[in-house]
């Protein structure tokens, strides 16, 4: 998991590459009802958030699965994984607006469905 201290970032809003794919975010989830399981993962792009989440599913199939040397999955099955969270909602920077935008589990999931396809296509 890719993460970076929020004190550490330096809040520069000069956009690189494309404007929103680039913009510093920070996925916050709650995987059980236990308010202690809160917690967040910082990451300097939106395609490295995408990335870290599907990072997340992966060690929990490998956690459930030691014995598969190789396990397979679709997206259906990521999403179903996004949805046990007790909370799930991130934060992506708006160099315009020099500020953080909110978004839920619904926009999470498209943009990991479109991060994902432009990973197939290219």
């Amino acid at each position: 998991k890719a993460t970076v201290s929020v004190l550490n970032w330096n809040g520069d809003p000069t956009p690189r590459g494309p404007r929103r794919a680039m913009a510093h975010t920070i996925v916050m989830y709650q995987p059980t009802k236990s308010l202690a399981s809160r917690t967040f993962s910082d990451y300097e792009t939106l395609n490295e958030a995408m990335d870290g989440l599907c990072t997340m599913f992966q060690v929990r199939l490998a956690q459930e699965r030691p014995k598969d040397s190789n396990i397979t999955y679709d997206i259906a099955d990521l999403f179903k994984f996004l949805d046990s969270f007790e909370d799930l909602s991130a934060l992506q920077y708006n160099p315009v607006k020099r500020g953080y935008e909110p978004f839920g589990l619904s926009v999470i999931k498209n943009k990991l469905y479109n991060h994902l396809k432009a990973m197939n296509e290219g």
